[in-house]
């Protein structure tokens, strides 16, 4: 978010607790470095808090954010429940305030030129098989600990909604878990099946146990495609989509682009728009709900 920032020309304060943090990205501040949030907030005249912290201390840091008055971007996952989901939603809607969440791969093109694949198809998607894993993490990182909001669904999870909401547009009606344990009480991955309204499915693999994967397959009537690494696409490299269109061989090269740039550039003017304010605070909402099915469907396995 920091070298996005700075591209847009944006100033920004930064509050860490972190030393580590605060001598690795202290060359991507352009305001103020703070070592605390209280006292950011208080000192700060930024419009804007973008919330990056651990998990579980995402929504205390938001609600206070939004009570300073000022529009809030939270990481994902956003908030640990539904209840608090609504509970923060309620405040920055009774605040006129702008309350989003950082879920930015879908402000890639390669989104519309799959899209415009499938219409160009006279198709839609029908499947959608998701990999997104990557290697285990350092022993202390927050992922590990349930205090702290971790585990795979939590980190995870939200890509799972937002590939049924953008492909489906519709949660899940059905979830199925399989669920890898980890060793601090934690689940470490997780292999999911999703049933959406009209036949759809999702399945997929997610997780911090395996070498690095990113992929994702979409599957229609007389179509099938194939992107690279569509949840994390390096800005600097163009985004390869390739499959099968009506039996014949289809490729396209998206062009570079930074997907946190696009969705800031986006999300800028949108604190001064109530019905802006309102569609991102459904995105939330919505996604909330879809994360939440994950969570529930592992419960029912055990955990």
């Amino acid at each position: 978010m920091l070298p996005a920032l700075r591209r847009l020309g944006y100033r920004a304060d930064v509050a860490t607790r972190s030393r580590s943090v605060e001598a690795g990205q202290s060359g991507l501040v352009t305001g103020t470095l703070f070592g605390d949030y209280v006292s950011a907030l208080g000192s700060t005249d930024a419009r804007w808090v973008y919330v990056s912290t651990a998990n579980g201390t995402h929504a205390d840091i938001a609600r206070e954010a939004l009570r300073s008055g000022r529009h809030v971007i939270v990481d994902k996952p956003a908030f640990a429940s539904i209840e608090e989901t609504r509970e923060l939603l309620d405040l920055a809607r009774n605040s006129q305030l702008c309350l989003a969440e950082a879920m930015v791969f879908p402000f890639h093109p390669w989104v519309s030129e799959v899209r415009a694949a499938f219409a160009a198809a006279g198709s839609r998607p029908e499947h959608l098989s998701a990999r997104f894993s990557f290697p285990p993490l350092s022993p202390d990182n927050f992922r590990y600990s349930a205090q702290d909001g971790g585990g795979a669904i939590s980190d995870l999870g939200p890509y799972v909604a937002a590939c049924g909401r953008i492909f489906f547009d519709a949660e899940p009606s059905r979830v199925e878990l399989s669920v890898q344990e980890g060793p601090a009480a934690v689940e470490v991955g997780f292999s999911v099946l999703a049933e959406y309204p009209d036949g759809r499915t999702l399945t997929g693999r997610f997780g911090f146990t395996s070498g690095y994967a990113n992929g994702l397959d979409l599957l229609g009537p007389d179509i099938a495609l194939h992107v690279d690494r569509p949840f994390t696409p390096p800005p600097e490299e163009p985004c390869a989509v390739r499959g099968i269109i009506l039996g014949k061989p289809f490729a396209a090269s998206v062009q570079p682009c930074d997907p946190f740039q696009e969705f800031l550039s986006q999300i800028a003017a949108s604190g001064d728009r109530d019905h802006e304010r309102a569609a991102y605070a459904r995105l939330v909402d919505r996604d909330s709900r879809a994360v939440h099915a994950l969570r529930a469907a592992a419960r029912r396995r055990g955990r």
